[in-house]
């Protein structure tokens, strides 16, 4: 067991100075990486948990989009506001 001093001192020296950028994401994990992980996923034989492609993304949002006007909708239609719901 250590003091608590040098416990906060040996915490501390784990946190970067102001203004100090450091790498998130990089290899396989970057955004930029994405074709080149899709290609170890096909000569591996893994499939992929979800579908990240722009058409699925655009699909789910026009989705969330519909029901939102649907909501819209009932709300105007019933004279409700939308703090009563």
């Amino acid at each position: 067991t250590d003091n608590v001093i040098d416990f906060i001192n040996r915490l501390i020296i784990h946190i970067p100075d102001y203004h100090f950028l450091t790498t998130r994401y990089y290899g396989f994990y970057a955004n930029a990486s994405k074709k080149t992980l899709d290609k170890v996923h096909a000569l591996l034989g893994i499939k992929k948990n979800k579908d990240y492609s722009r058409e699925k993304r655009t699909k789910a949002l026009k989705t969330k989009l519909n029901k939102l006007k649907y909501r819209i909708h009932l709300i105007d239609s019933f004279n409700l506001s939308p703090n009563s719901m």
